[in-house]
């Protein structure tokens, strides 16, 4: 009697991995149907962009207020629009860290930062 109840009980638990492994594959199947038909769908982004120095913002407010003070802007009287500005320069030789960015207007103070509205800003001449 105990044979016959072990061998119903391993054909009870080949049956179960059996009905198992065909959800599973039913599953799978499933899946792969619905993800073969799904297509991304274009999303429109409206981007606010800075006109002198190219920079993006998401919302109009942020990109009015960075073009008042976007030091590229002519008008915001900023350093990298003077002709006293000195950009960086490359060292002698390579393991020189270089010049860093500085005024000439100002006995060349090192700028650790460009400034606008700045009292020495004078433009551009093109000579």
């Amino acid at each position: 009697m105990r044979a016959q109840l072990a061998a119903a009980s391993a054909y009870t638990d080949w049956l179960v991995a059996q009905a198992e492994d065909a959800a599973a594959a039913e599953r799978h199947a499933a899946y792969t149907a619905r993800v073969a038909t799904a297509q991304p769908l274009p999303v429109v982004v409206t981007r606010h962009q800075c006109p002198h120095c190219r920079t993006t913002r998401a919302h109009r407010a942020a990109a009015a207020a960075h073009i008042g003070r976007c030091w590229h802007n002519p008008d915001a009287h900023g350093c990298k629009t003077c002709q006293h500005f000195e950009p960086a320069a490359n060292g002698p030789y390579p393991e020189h860290p270089g010049w860093p960015e500085e005024c000439g207007a100002d006995q060349g103070v090192v700028l650790e930062r460009p400034v606008i509205d700045c009292p020495f800003w004078a433009p551009h001449t093109n000579a």
